[in-house]
């Protein structure tokens, strides 16, 4: 039989019976009129479906059912004229047909069934019998793209389970690539994965007064029911942000509700040298608003715990702005009644950054950048910094206060200030083992040193002791001190001489703050035409005489200066300065 012929006088019927194509370890099934209700049962998968279609058609010669084999060929297209090829030939060779009918398995790309519309072109010994369009089985219709999958079960509408190491499902969207989940091999092992401009949103109905836009969950006792990550190394990034319009809402609220063990309510991490671990922001103008409130239960839990781990820039382990005039930039509570609790910890590990900042930015009004208050009837502060300076090379500060005004303020203006409000100290002082106090001329952390006190309680000041007092006429006058080689502190009093005689004791209160078994002196002044002299002096006392004998009796005038005790050996003492530190201060940053 001639080609020619062969390709006018054959004719074909087909039936597509079903098409079947699975992603590796998913299976899809609706349910029937009795398993709405029933608890589906997932067991482990043996094999997983192949990427194949079954093709069944009726082959005809001259009118006559084929008896015998063919050899044929199958090729996909994307449009009805079969134009358009999707993939390479799938060659059949040897297909028995029996009375006309043929069935073949054909092995397709799985990735060619992706949604988009497909037709069939069979060609028998090579030639083409026409395009034929694939159609999918009714249920299947409801996995093609922009597909609404709706239905009032009890249950999961869909349920995907895959194996322990692998994700349960991915989702890519706006050019989004696996890459873009997995930069570096980073966390794996998801039970979802989604990529895109964003990744995921959740929101709320309004109908649901306490709903959630976005619920996780943790169950390990290392877990953290969300965590948000910005891998960016540069640029303003956020691990996490959070807006409320709620005059009494919360930008976010995190708690972490274990009774024990080192737990977050909120963990916020940023890689980038300017980029914020959490920002919280209330925005509303007025009302009781927090950018982030925060709250742990455990005696050993955190508020909130906000690092920076760039080791170099300006990072915030924490950054925190509101701007309502009866608002807080933070404010964090911890509620345990004992333990080592912290409303809010901050860590910052750059060599220019800052644990904790507060900045008050209002220009007017009674503001703080950082406000602690403590109501504790035993004991502790409201406010506690510690700088650890074990192997420190310059100097360290638990407290650094700071004003940068230019000088032309009216009013002084304090780097530190301490109020004690009603009783109290307004500025208290602790050492253990270093200077009580030191005072410097100069920039911080160098300047030079003009004023300290030992932990002895010696204190000791540059240029000499002056002091002020407040004339009868209102104005301030400078009172200057005297200055000694060694330690001398001296007494003043008055005696009467008897028959050219007299004996005075010296005060008590005077005799135990010297040592007067060693050398002291005394100083007469004669209230009369009476020449004197000391006579005698002991430990106790001392005695005056008029010079000559004479039988004087006389009112005078003494001074007596002794050695302060324990002090005897003190003459002009060198002192031994570290040598100052280079000036190291950091300029003020902009929010």
């Amino acid at each position: 039989m001639k080609r020619s012929m062969f390709s006018r006088t054959v004719a074909i019927g087909m039936v597509l019976l079903s098409l079947t194509f699975s992603v590796r370890g998913v299976v899809g099934q609706a349910p029937g009129p009795d398993q709405r209700n029933i608890p589906s049962a997932v067991t482990g998968i043996q094999a997983a479906v192949a990427s194949r279609i079954s093709y069944q058609g009726m082959l005809k010669e001259s009118g006559a059912p084929v008896t015998g084999s063919r050899n044929m060929g199958f090729r996909l297209h994307r449009n009805s004229t079969c134009t358009s090829k999707v993939g390479s030939d799938i060659i059949k060779n040897g297909v028995p047909v029996v009375d006309g009918l043929f069935t073949v398995t054909l092995d397709v790309p799985q990735s060619s069934f992706n949604g988009q519309a497909l037709w069939l072109q069979v060609l028998v010994t090579g030639v083409s019998l026409g395009c034929h369009e694939i159609t999918a089985t009714p249920y299947a219709l409801s996995l093609r793209p922009g597909a609404v999958i709706s239905d009032t079960l009890a249950g999961p509408l869909l349920m995907l389970v895959n194996d322990p190491y692998a994700v349960g499902v991915r989702s890519l969207v706006s050019n989004g690539t696996p890459e873009d989940i997995h930069p570096g091999g980073w966390l794996w092992d998801a039970a979802g994965e989604f990529a895109g401009a964003n990744g995921v949103i959740g929101a709320a109905s309004d109908y649901a007064a306490s709903g959630f836009g976005v619920v996780g969950l943790a169950q390990g006792t290392n877990g953290a029911g969300v965590r948000g990550n910005a891998r960016a190394t540069s640029g303003t990034t956020y691990g996490g942000y959070f807006d409320t319009l709620s005059t009494s809402g919360r930008g976010v609220r995190g708690q972490a509700t274990a009774g024990s063990g080192v737990t977050y309510g909120g963990y916020f991490d940023v890689t980038s040298t300017s980029g914020t671990g959490v920002v919280g922001d209330a925005t509303a103008t007025s009302g009781t608003t927090y950018g982030g409130f925060f709250t742990s239960s455990s005696t050993g839990g955190t508020g909130v715990y906000g690092r920076a781990t760039a080791t170099s820039g300006v990072t915030y382990g924490g950054h925190f702005v509101s701007s309502s005039t009866s608002g807080q930039g933070v404010y964090g509570v911890a509620t345990a009644a004992s333990g080592v609790t912290h409303g809010g910890y901050f860590e910052s590990s750059s060599t220019s950054g800052s644990g904790v900042r507060g900045q008050s930015s209002a220009s007017s009004g009674t503001t703080f950048g950082v406000y602690g208050y403590q109501n504790s009837n035993n004991g502790g502060a409201a406010g506690c910094f510690v700088a650890d300076n074990n192997g420190a090379t310059s100097n360290v500060a638990g407290v650094y206060g700071r004003v940068d005004g230019d000088g032309a303020a009216l009013l002084p203006v304090y780097g530190v200030a301490g109020h004690a409000y009603y009783d109290g100290v307004g500025v208290g002082a602790w050492t253990y083992g270093g200077r009580i106090f030191e005072g410097r001329d100069g920039d911080y952390p160098g300047g030079s040193l003009r004023f300290y006190m030992e932990r002895n309680g010696a204190a000791y000041a540059d240029l000499g002791w002056n002091t002020f007092v407040t004339a009868a006429d209102g104005s301030e006058k400078v009172l200057y001190g005297a200055q000694n080689t060694e330690v001398w502190v001296e007494d003043f009093g008055a005696g009467q001489l008897a028959e050219g005689l007299a004996t005075v004791k010296i005060a008590t209160d005077f005799a135990v703050t010297v040592n007067l078994n060693a050398d002291y002196h005394v100083f007469l002044t004669p209230l009369g035409d009476c020449a004197l002299y000391v006579a005698e002096k002991t430990a106790t006392a001392f005695t005056v005489g008029a010079i000559g004998g004479k039988a004087c009796s006389i009112a005078f005038d003494y001074r007596i200066v002794a050695k302060q005790a324990g002090m005897e050996s003190y003459r002009m003492t060198e002192i031994v300065l570290p040598p100052a530190p280079d000036k190291a201060e950091p300029a003020p940053q902009e929010p």
